[in-house]
């Protein structure tokens, strides 16, 4: 393990100790004190035998951590992994079947802003090294590690989706409970999902957003706000739609509105 830590230091980036078996750091103030000198880990590892390592972020690069269920839910699409498996970046298995992926980004800390089981790793944040164990598995390196500066670019996509969630998240009101929320109107029920994310869209495309931003801030309000959350691939419906029109004052049709209406009186008079 000690010549594996010398390696990421001499590769640019900082490690700290976890406890055994674990993914919790073993060190307080852990996102001051991880270090990339040699002195500094040998003196962890005569203190902290058989422990688990995490690798700090930021400073220049990002980690997406992909959850199994967020595979299994079918994220990203076909496409898209592909284009993430082009950028050739470092990837990591976890134990549990998801995958860390390592770009040049200046990401945030983040956990499923842009779909369920997709988080982020940026500045005080960190992501467990390989072969660090958990439940006797395994982190193992898919494609190795390398230098901080020759991380690639996450796609444009990617990049962009998590921006635009970030900005949403930034310029969101104050947490509130959800009793005010929903005598605010702000928790969407059936019959006022799609009405509820459309409008929602048209104010973020007359700030102009672009489809994949739209999209990133839909699917966060649609697991936020929606009750129960539409199917993704119709949040995703909604954004691709909006971005159709141009940046700047949107009006939706009058077919629209009266569309809307009709699905929703005839949902009321079926459940009667």
């Amino acid at each position: 393990m000690s010549q594996v830590l010398f390696t990421y230091q001499r590769l640019g980036y900082r490690v700290h100790p976890l406890h055994c078996g674990s993914k919790r750091p073993l060190l307080p103030g852990w996102p001051e004190r991880a270090a990339r000198d040699e002195a500094t880990v040998r003196q962890w590892l005569a203190e902290f035998p058989g422990c688990n390592w995490g690798i700090a972020t930021g400073e220049g690069f990002s980690v997406l951590d992909i959850d199994p269920a967020a595979l299994e839910a079918g994220w990203p699409g076909d496409q898209r992994r592909q284009e993430l498996k082009a950028t050739g970046c470092p990837l990591v298995q976890t134990p549990r079947g998801g995958f860390h992926l390592y770009f040049r980004a200046d990401w945030g800390n983040s956990v499923g802003v842009i779909a369920p089981g997709v988080d982020t790793k940026g500045p005080r944040g960190y992501v467990v090294a390989p072969p660090s164990l958990v439940n006797g598995k395994a982190y193992r390196w898919i494609r190795p590690l390398v230098p901080r500066d020759q991380l690639p670019p996450p796609p444009e996509w990617l990049d962009a989706a998590l921006k635009a969630a970030a900005k949403a998240i930034e310029h969101a009101p104050d947490p509130k409970s959800a009793e005010e929320m929903a005598r605010e109107g702000s928790i969407l029920c059936e019959g006022q999902r799609n009405i509820g994310l459309t409008r929602l869209a048209g104010r973020l495309r007359r700030l102009g957003f672009s489809q994949d931003e739209i999209a990133a801030a839909l699917l966060a309000a649609n697991q936020s706000r929606c009750r129960p959350p539409l199917p993704e691939r119709e949040v995703l419906a909604i954004a691709k739609s909006i971005s159709k029109y141009p940046t700047g004052p949107v009006s939706l049709p009058p077919a629209f509105h009266r569309a809307w209406s009709r699905a929703i009186a005839h949902r009321r008079r079926f459940r009667k």
